[in-house]
């Protein structure tokens, strides 16, 4: 449990928790380690590591040991939430798009782009020329459509929208408040690590994970300092 102390109450980095996800793992070949605890605790691990598919397994397994146990399924009810309103906010918009595409289709011709503008493209990406993992040597914008998350949640999560009007999920840890990172401000992320945000395995949108804030700019300027410290302090109170 060191690990996901330190998480909590000296600096938010993956690391720390990917380290109380392997001890967790190891405690489940250990057929004296009560049940509960462990899913919960491995099951909170996934929730931070936005890995809600696997984080859900565990909550359930929880409530089948203990169907009394109201923290799993207040946690289960937390993801459904806001996966149900990252749902709607993407397909909103991808249903909007297939009417558009429907109406119109304009097809650019080959050598129509400066080379300036493609020296440009091989640097600023869209969500849909990223492949999995971390890609180096580009970099991710997007503006902000709409802060999924708590005031106080780590990590904070929003919906953004790419130049080609792709809409795609940022994790962000390291930072705090709804206020830092405002609904419109331009998102540009360097070294973008890139997955998927799911909660059955069954229906997901691109998602990408920012643990480094001094890998990301809000409106052309890092992140200010404090930012962090409110971070790491919000969760204490």
């Amino acid at each position: 449990m060191a690990h996901l102390t330190r998480f909590f109450h000296e600096r938010k980095r993956q690391e720390d928790m990917q380290d109380a996800l392997s001890a967790f793992r190891f405690a489940e070949t250990k057929p004296s380690f009560p049940r509960v605890d462990l899913y919960i605790n491995r099951g909170t691990i996934l929730k931070f590591l936005m890995s809600y598919a696997a984080a859900k397994e565990d909550y359930e397994k929880a409530i089948k040991e203990d169907p009394s146990y109201k923290q799993a399924k207040d946690y289960l009810a937390e993801m459904q939430s806001q996966f149900d309103l990252v749902a709607q906010i993407v397909e909103r918009k991808v249903s909007k798009m297939a009417k558009k595409a429907g109406k119109t289709s304009v097809k650019k011709k080959e050598g129509e782009k400066s080379q300036e503008k493609k020296e440009e493209e091989s640097i600023y990406s869209a969500i849909g020329q990223l492949k999995g993992g971390k890609n180096d040597s580009c970099i991710l914008v997007g503006h902000v459509v709409q802060n999924v998350s708590n005031r106080d949640s780590t990590p904070q999560v929003f919906v953004c929208e790419d130049s080609e009007e792709t809409r795609f999920v940022v994790a962000l840890y390291d930072i705090g408040g709804d206020d830092i990172i405002p609904t419109g401000a331009e998102l540009a992320i360097q070294r973008p690590l890139y997955g998927a945000f799911s909660l059955d395995n069954k229906k997901a949108y691109p998602m990408i994970i920012v643990e480094d804030f001094t890998t990301l700019t809000v409106n052309g300027a890092l992140i200010p300092q404090d930012a962090r410290t409110f971070a790491v302090m919000s969760e204490k109170k």
